[in-house]
């Protein structure tokens, strides 16, 4: 490929310079290309074409520039660079660009290429042949490279330094928006990297990094001094998704005193795409969703009422979606509070009536919130009633509302799986210590749950369903009671048919039925060697983890043997 068929990067100047014409068959072939490729390189990189094809051009096109003397390159080559050096960061050619994984080499072929225009430009003194294009390929490659925090370090001390030349009188690379933004995304895939690894400090560095970078972007601006460097709605989502996910205990109040500075600019009028939008009010409520603080949840659902009035303005921007219903619903979840359970079968509520009354397709609950809010109730350990209702009976009603909101509204995502029909189960156990009227009633509740798990056509009973409906069975059904023997023999049976018996489901029909029903079954059978028959559909890390348990008491045992007497540990 010729260096004059590169087509010319968005907002550099054209190259001046002529060449011999072509012939016609020649000549309409390469005008053709020059219509088609009217984008950056990296357009035309990913247009299309295999891959060793893309990963050749870029390596032959790389060769060229760095294999020319220092002073030699040519106007067609000074023009091309940047867009290589763009094609590398953007990577097309196939590399893992996920951000826990390490992909540098991209990254270094710009920084060679970026070394070779500093040079070139030392040499001759042409202030445009390392420009800010340059640079802002250089900073994408190492937001996209994967390095987490060192990356992030490089791409900050590369935008310190772009911004001191800018000052110093060299304006070809003043750092613009598109620069900050960059850096800002280094820090905040170097958070992200942190949060997955579980290192809540690393996380919580990276996301003061991005603040700080976003304070100084917005003096600079506000300042005259760097009027290239707008901040804008997209770096403000950047620094306030960082904090968001950081799992740090400061990081709600930061992520709103961050949504409050974005109205000030907005009403302030000095720049612009700055007006806060949904997913700022949805990283406010995440970060208060992961704190578990007391009074987080009320303040989500203050937020979220708060998005409920703006968006009843038509020129405001600011609609609660799916996201935030989500994260307010699992803050509810997640606490603490006596109420916990109803405030976030609430919010379901406000949710589903959207859906249904105002036609919001957008806010079709799923089923992973039904099972979040039935688990709320299956773990409310209280047999007080609320809203008339025991626990049990709350979270039956609401996996009755998602089977009708699946099969007469044509809800594709709520339907319901085996997670909802088991937690329904798990919370009729709450009843063990009761009347055996209220255990028997509880039982039957739980009984029918699983018959239509069993019947139903888009689920089925996993081995927790069917240890979870054995626990119940042992603990709301009287010991030694026919029913309770013929319940847990039939539950058991099936299990073997499904391929369900796991170490769970054996310790819970042990529980169950009578010591003569469990030697009967079982015979000479031991937990630790079930028939593959009975258990090729339990997950093997659920078998290696009954059996890393098993390990860990035997040694328990080895080292104390009246471990499992109720009397205490002897020395």
């Amino acid at each position: 490929m010729s260096w004059r068929t590169l087509p010319t990067p968005m907002g550099m100047p054209a190259s001046t310079s002529s060449g011999p014409l072509l012939g016609s068959s020649a000549g309409l072939l390469v005008c053709t290309l020059l219509l088609v490729v009217t984008r950056p390189c990296h357009a035309y990189i990913n247009s299309g074409l295999p891959v060793a094809t893309h990963k050749a051009w870029l390596e032959d096109m790389t060769g060229q520039i760095l294999a020319t003397s220092v002073g030699d390159l040519t106007p067609e080559m000074l023009q091309a660079a940047p867009q290589v050096m763009s094609a590398w960061a953007d990577n097309p050619f196939g590399m893992d660009n996920s951000r826990s994984s390490s992909n540098s080499a991209p990254t270094m072929a710009v920084e060679r290429l970026m070394k070779r225009l500093v040079a070139e430009q030392t040499a001759t003194g042409n202030s445009d042949a390392a420009n800010t294009y340059a640079y802002n390929a250089l900073l994408h490659g190492w937001a996209r490279s994967g390095e987490g925090e060192y990356a992030a370090q490089r791409a900050e001390q590369i935008l310190i330094e772009m911004q001191d030349r800018s000052g110093a009188g060299n304006a070809s690379v003043q750092p613009n928006t598109a620069s900050f933004r960059s850096v800002l995304l280094a820090w905040e895939r170097a958070s992200s990297a942190a949060s997955v690894a579980r290192k809540r400090q690393e996380a919580t560095h990276a996301a003061q990094r991005a603040q700080r970078i976003l304070e100084w972007m917005t003096s600079l601006h506000e300042m005259g001094v760097n009027e290239s460097a707008t901040p804008t709605s997209e770096c403000f989502d950047i620094v306030m998704k960082a904090w968001s996910q950081s799992n740090h205990a400061d990081a709600p109040q930061i992520t709103e005193q961050l949504l409050v500075r974005m109205e000030q600019l907005h009403r302030e009028g000095n720049t612009e795409d700055v007006q806060p939008q949904t997913r700022h009010y949805n990283h406010v409520l995440r970060a208060w969703q992961k704190t578990k603080a007391k009074g987080s949840a009320q303040r989500a659902e203050v937020i979220l009422d708060h998005m409920n009035k703006l968006a009843t303005h038509t020129d405001n921007p600011i609609h609660p979606d799916f996201d935030s219903f989500n994260a307010c619903l699992t803050a509810w979840a997640g606490s603490d509070e006596n109420c916990s359970a109803r405030k976030a079968e609430s919010v379901l509520r406000k949710m589903e009536s959207a859906y249904k009354h105002n036609n919001n397709k957008d806010l079709e609950p799923d089923a992973v919130m039904y099972n979040i809010v039935i688990d709320a109730w299956a773990k409310v350990t209280s047999t007080a009633k609320t809203s008339g209702r025991l626990p049990y009976e709350s979270a039956r009603k609401i996996l009755d509302r998602q089977i009708d909101l699946h099969e007469r509204h044509g809800a594709a995502k709520c339907r319901p799986d085996a997670y909802g029909y088991t937690s329904v189960i798990k919370a009729c156990d709450v009843m063990a210590g009761r009347s055996q009227r209220q255990r028997e009633k509880a039982f039957r509740v739980a009984e029918t749950t699983f018959l239509e798990l069993c019947s139903s056509d888009h689920a089925a009973p996993n081995h927790v369903a069917y240890g979870t409906i054995l626990k119940a069975c042992a603990h709301l059904l009287p010991p030694g009671s026919k029913r309770r023997e013929l319940v847990s023999r039939l539950v058991f049976d099936k299990a073997c048919r499904d391929g369900c018996v796991g170490a769970m489901v054996v310790n819970r029909f042990r529980e169950a039925a009578s010591a003569g029903l469990y030697k009967e079954v079982m015979g000479n059978i031991k937990k630790n060697s079930l028939p593959y028959d009975w258990t090729f559909r339990v997950p093997k890390s659920d078998q290696a983890l009954h059996r890393q348990k098993r390990k860990k008491n035997k040694s328990l045992k080895a080292l104390h043997p009246n471990i499992n007497k109720k009397t205490s540990l002897k020395p």
